[in-house]
């Protein structure tokens, strides 16, 4: 199960650096930006897009950390993360893939 996830989840992070690329050429090409905001856009989608994949190992190591440094309500579960935390990391990566489009589109 776990390896059908990691191959959906390459991927996806494949398709969406792909589409990143190109939205990045067509504001280039069709839409007179400074350089500093195209870089802007640029680290702004390679962050959602990694949060976006890596959001399962995000979790565990906010776990362990949480564990290690938080002894009162530490878990004892082997540092699993929920679904919730999961699911949360992925709408972070979403949104911050969004965000990308936003800020092009109102400049």
């Amino acid at each position: 199960m776990r390896e059908e996830k990691s191959k959906f989840q390459n991927f996806q992070t494949i398709l969406f650096l792909v589409l990143s690329i190109i939205t990045t050429v067509f504001y280039v090409l069709f839409k007179p930006m400074p350089v500093l905001l195209l870089v802007i856009l640029q680290i702004l989608s390679i962050i959602g897009i990694l949060v976006l994949r890596y959001a399962y190992e995000i979790g565990y190591f906010s776990n362990y950390l949480h564990a290690t440094f938080n002894t009162k309500y530490a878990s004892t579960d082997n540092y699993e993360p929920s679904e919730l935390v999961i699911n949360s990391y992925k709408f972070t990566g979403y949104l911050l893939i969004i965000a990308q489009f936003a800020l092009a589109f109102t400049y």
